[in-house]
């Protein structure tokens, strides 16, 4: 489906493609505000990629989920609560029941796998007490350290999502307006590095494709208007772009009312060309 069997395709396990996977796992997953994936295939690339945009512009720290999960609790589940939950848990489960180890095979015979040993038995009643510990400190950097590191660093991206959908590189991020075209140029010279490597799809089918929005509202105010025309026997495209209203738009201003007045001023210059005020 799509151009799976080619961005999945066994050649691409290679050592490294598995490093740069690693890495970027490491430096940029926990960034991510939804759960975050990359295919090895891509990961030198997408490094690249992020490493560019973290250079120019800085990813800002996660400051509400962790891999993609909204943080759950407070501290006092975390260090009191939760610990002595997961202690009763586990040695209820470990002492008064006779739990498998699912790291031995199964008996031939029965069919069934050995009971856990005394060690490990001990061993997962000590992961229940401490497993909420780990958890809350994760969490404490996520909600309160991180808060502090994005008011003290002056990073612009937060980054939404890094995925792979319907076999194309998908990067949901939110930025100031000013950087979002150079950021989608980025990601779409990684896309171009991808189809040239033979891990995406053709360079070819790229040439098409085009982006789309709605323009001359609150979120957009601004305008576009393309001509078309001849110059030496050869057509010509002329695109014109309205320039200042969106930066009104970004100063508070009224901009449903300066559109009024902008209407009547075109409508009286009109008039005044036409001599007919």
């Amino acid at each position: 489906m799509y151009n799976n069997d080619i961005t999945y395709a066994p050649k691409w396990n290679i050592e490294e493609n598995q490093a740069a996977l690693k890495k970027l796992e490491k430096k940029y997953f926990d960034k991510s505000q939804c759960s975050p994936d990359c295919p090895v295939s891509w990961a030198p690339e997408v490094l690249e990629l992020m490493e560019t945009l973290d250079k120019e512009l800085g990813f800002k720290y996660n400051e509400s989920t962790m891999r993609g999960y909204y943080i759950q609790g407070t501290p006092v589940d975390w260090f009191i609560k939760g610990p002595w939950n997961g202690f009763f848990s586990a040695f209820k489960k470990n002492i008064f029941e006779k739990p498998s180890d699912y790291s031995k095979p199964r008996d031939r015979v029965t069919g069934l796998r050995p009971t856990k040993s005394i060690f490990k038995r001990i061993i997962d009643i000590f992961g229940g007490f401490t497993h909420s510990f780990g958890y809350g400190f994760r969490a404490l950097i996520i909600k309160y350290v991180n808060p502090i590191r994005n008011r003290m660093f002056n990073k612009r991206i937060s980054l939404g999502q890094l995925k792979e959908k319907y076999g194309s590189l998908t990067c949901y991020f939110n930025a100031p307006d000013a950087f979002e075209e150079f950021i989608e140029n980025e990601i779409r010279k990684c896309e171009i590095k991808l189809a040239i490597k033979g891990a995406y799809y053709p360079l070819e089918s790229l040439w098409d494709n085009s982006t789309s929005y709605d323009i001359e509202n609150d979120y957009r105010p601004d305008s576009v208007t393309v001509t078309y025309g001849e110059y030496k026997g050869e057509r010509t495209v002329t695109l014109k772009k309205t320039t200042y209203r969106n930066t009104m738009k970004e100063m508070g201003l009224d901009i449903k009312e300066i559109k009024e007045k902008a209407e009547i001023r075109a409508a009286t210059k009109d008039s005044i060309k036409n001599g007919t005020i």
